[in-house]
Order: structure tokens, then sequence, then C-alpha cells
């Protein structure tokens, strides 16, 4: 793309939020996309500060997240997202994947179902050995 083109994509950018083609090339979608969000009323806001984005589905069903909005979510390469379908409309939710022995323990810190930090193997022997008798103590 010349210089001019560049400068013409750099203002559609900052206007509407909507970054370029990754080819890098100037489509024509975008640009009624980008000139449609300021027909309904989308100028009132200031630069980048859309409400909403239009994306544009790629060949085997891509799309990019405009970097505005990657920015306020925090999404970055290689994070994985929750696809919800919610009627007709497909909502991207950043998740963080955690080790299933690792979220039961954070679970049992939530419940307070923890011990306090031991000093040494003794120490911890003599604490589970005070547990079992109250264990014991307990009716059944």
């Amino acid at each position: 793309m010349g210089s001019e083109g560049d400068k013409l994509w750099r203002k559609v950018e900052r206007a509407t939020g909507i970054e370029p083609a990754t080819s890098g090339r100037l489509d024509l979608t975008d640009i009624r996309a980008s000139y449609t969000m300021g027909l309904v009323g989308l100028s009132n806001f200031p630069a980048g500060e859309f409400p909403m984005a239009l994306v544009k589905v790629k060949e085997k069903y891509q799309v990019t997240i405009p970097a505005s909005l990657r920015e306020k979510a925090g999404v970055e390469v290689g994070d994985i997202m929750e696809a919800k379908l919610q009627g007709k409309n497909i909502t991207l939710i950043p998740k963080s994947v955690v080790d299933r022995d690792i979220e039961i323990s954070l679970e049992q810190m939530r419940r307070g179902q923890v011990s306090r930090p031991y000093n040494s193997a003794k120490d911890f022997l003599r604490s589970l050995h005070r547990e079992v008798k109250k264990l014991k103590k307990k009716p059944a």
C-alpha cells in the first residue's frame, strides 16, 4: 500500500477502531462498515471509544479482534478464549486454563479447608495426631 493509502487507512482506523486486513490492502467492505458506523451516530464517541467494533469473517472463519478491544480485555497471542453461542450472537470470553489439581486446591482454600504452615515434620505429625483425636471424639 502506498503512503497515501497508509494515511487513509490510519484515518479510518483512528475513526472507527477497524484494523487493516492482514494482507495490508485497503478493504472496501471495511471502509463501508466504517462509513456506516459514522452514519449511525457513533461519530459522537471519541476516536477508538466505540461500544462495538465490526470485524470481517475471513477464509477458514477467522476474525481479527481490533487492537483497542484486545488491549482493554488484556488478550494476548496464545490466550484461550471461550466461545459461547447466545441466540445468534457469538461471545468470546478470555479464559485461563488451570490444572484440575490446582483448581481443587483453590476451592479448598476458598472454603477454609487449609492448615497453617509447619516448622518441621514433627510439628505436622503433632497436629495430625490432634486432628485424629478430635475426629474420634465426634459422635458418628
